[in-house]
C-alpha cells in the first residue's frame, strides 16, 4: 500500500508532540504525525520524579509509547458514544489511521475559517481580532458542550482551541483540537463528577482571563 506523503510545504501546525498536515487531495481531512525525537522521551516536566514514575507505572505509556496520548483520546470518544450516542460537536471528527511517509498518521476533520483557510488558534484569533462578549458567549457554549458530553479535557488554553467551522456550518465556533484525554495517573476527573465540574469551572474562569489579557474587551 502506498504510504501518505507529507511534506513541509503541507504543514499547518506544531506541537510538543506532534505535527499537523494537510492532506493532498482531500482539503477537509488533517493528519497528525508524531514528532520524531518524541519517541523516546516523555511529555516535558518540570517533576524529574514525576517523569521516572511515568515511565515506570502508567500502562497506557509503557505499552502504546508515543502514541498514547491517542489512545487516551479515543476513549474519550468511545465514552461520549456510549453516554451520548453521538460524537461530540465541539472536537474534530477522528477519520482512522494511516501510514505516512513521516510514520502512522491519525486522520482527522479539518476545521476551517469562513474563507477555507485552516482555522487560527484562539490565541492568534484573539490576538488579532480582539475579545468582545460574542466570543465571550462562545467560551460558555464550548464549557456547556463539554459539560453534556462529559468530555475530559486536560489542558483548555487558548493555543488548544481553533476558532472556525466544519463543512456545512454556517457560523463559527470554538473547538477543543488538543489536549483531548485525562494526563494524570489517577484519573479522578473520569471517576468523580464532582472534581470534572470543578475542574472545568477552574478551567473556563482561567481560559477567559487569557483571552482578556490577549484582545481588547470594551467597557
Amino acid at each position: 500500500m502506498k504510504r501518505l506523503e507529507v511534506s513541509t510545504a503541507d504543514l499547518v501546525a506544531v506541537g510538543g508532540q506532534k505535527h499537523v498536515y494537510r492532506v493532498s487531495g482531500a482539503p477537509d481531512t488533517l493528519v497528525k504525525v508524531v514528532r520524531p525525537d518524541r519517541f523516546h522521551k516523555m511529555p516535558p516536566s518540570k517533576d524529574k520524579v514525576f517523569r521516572r514514575l511515568g515511565r515506570r507505572l502508567l500502562p497506557s505509556r509503557r505499552r502504546f509509547g508515543p502514541y498514547w496520548e491517542w489512545n487516551r483520546e479515543l476513549e474519550e470518544f468511545i465514552a461520549s458514544l456510549a453516554r451520548l450516542h453521538t460524537l461530540p460537536t465541539f472536537v474534530p471528527r477522528p477519520l482512522g489511521f494511516v501510514e505516512t511517509t513521516n510514520g502512522i498518521g491519525y486522520l482527522v476533520e479539518h476545521i476551517r475559517s469562513a474563507d477555507g483557510t485552516t482555522a487560527p488558534n484562539l490565541r492568534k484569533y484573539v490576538a488579532e481580532n480582539g475579545f468582545d462578549e460574542r466570543l465571550e458567549v462562545k467560551v460558555n457554549d464550548l464549557f456547556s458542550d463539554i459539560d453534556s458530553y462529559r468530555f475530559v479535557i486536560s489542558d483548555v488554553r487558548a493555543s488548544n482551541l481553533v476558532y472556525g467551522r466544519r463543512v456545512g456550518d454556517l457560523d463559527d465556533r470554538i473547538f477543543v483540537v488538543d489536549g483531548l484525554y485525562e494526563a494524570t495517573f489517577i484519573r479522578l476527573r473520569t471517576m468523580c463528577g464532582a472534581a470534572f465540574r470543578r475542574f472545568n469551572i477552574r478551567k473556563r474562569r482561567r481560559l477567559l482571563e487569557e483571552l482578556k489579557k490577549r484582545g481588547r474587551y470594551p467597557n
